[in-house]
């Protein structure tokens, strides 16, 4: 995994994706929104998925390409729920389950010509929205913020805990995963100033991504997750996911944005077509995401 790549490789989409919105870019033959399931837990600790489509029939409403989260959730989608001892847990926005992205590999790979040239957009804002379990992106160490900032890394790294420790280790030296980090870095970077953070910086509107390069026979193996540099540790049954994904012919795109608990795919009718018939996916052929806008 090479982690901050140029990145021109996606001057393509900051061309194509107008506004903030789905972030797949306008002008695709064909889309598609595959909702990521929600799940339920009991006290006995057991857990099963939960379709879009069920919980639609338990509340009387229904689900098309257009159905919020909100729209089916039996409180309007603000939390978790209770019903017959099942606690229902809401799809987390903004990722995507590994063995949801395996299913689709075979399917990306026959509608490229360029499955070992692939692109993976990590949303920054994992690192300036959640201090206590942030992905803090380092520069180079060659340069000068680059290296105030290794200082603040060997501080933290004499006092993380083995688990902590164990979760620096697991991350890319360029992409780490802290504990903490200084107050006024933080107050600087949310006011715009990331001086602290010489790392290239691939911007969409309102949105910015630190982009990596791997291959579809990368993402198709199990233990990705935990070779990615992104701080996933043996026995995680979840971490930081890639946000945006796309190959070097641009042939197709998905999203998984930050703010929505699905994926959308835009590429070929075919494509589209063979992604929603996968076993055990749910979703629905939609529009233009930007045209439909209009």
């Amino acid at each position: 995994m090479d982690w901050f790549v140029d990145p021109e490789r996606g001057r393509w989409l900051q061309e194509r994706i107008p506004e903030l919105g789905e972030m797949v870019p306008t002008g695709m033959p064909a889309y598609g929104r595959i909702l990521h399931p929600a799940y339920e837990s009991n006290d006995d600790g057991e857990e099963r998925s939960v379709r879009w489509a069920e919980l639609a029939t338990r509340t009387g409403t229904t689900v098309d390409g257009d159905t919020q989260w909100w729209d089916i959730s039996p409180d309007g989608g603000s939390g978790q729920t209770k019903s017959d001892g099942w606690w229902l847990n809401p799809p987390q926005d903004g990722w995507i389950d590994p063995a949801l992205l395996r299913a689709f590999v075979p399917v990306l790979w026959s509608h490229t010509r360029t499955p070992e040239d692939i692109t993976v957009g990590v949303w920054e804002g994992w690192g300036l929205t959640a201090v206590s379990t942030s992905l803090f992106f380092v520069g180079d160490a060659e340069s000068d913020a680059g290296a105030d900032v290794e200082v603040e890394l060997d501080r933290l790294r004499s006092e993380a805990e083995d688990h902590q420790r164990r979760r620096l280790e697991a991350t890319s030296p360029r992409l780490l995963r802290m504990q903490e980090f200084d107050g006024t870095v933080w107050e600087r970077a949310v006011a715009g100033d990331v001086s602290e953070f010489p790392y290239p910086r691939f911007d969409l509107p309102d949105r910015t991504y630190v982009l990596g390069a791997t291959t579809l026979d990368d993402l198709a193996s199990p233990d990705w997750p935990y070779r990615s540099g992104l701080g996933w540790l043996p026995g995680d049954r979840d971490g930081i996911m890639p946000q945006l994904i796309w190959p070097a012919d641009r042939s197709w795109c998905l999203s998984i944005e930050v703010d929505a608990p699905w994926t959308v795919v835009a590429g070929a009718p075919e494509l589209v077509a063979e992604l929603l018939s996968l076993p055990g996916i749910e979703g629905h052929a939609i529009g233009d995401p930007y045209r439909s806008r209009a």
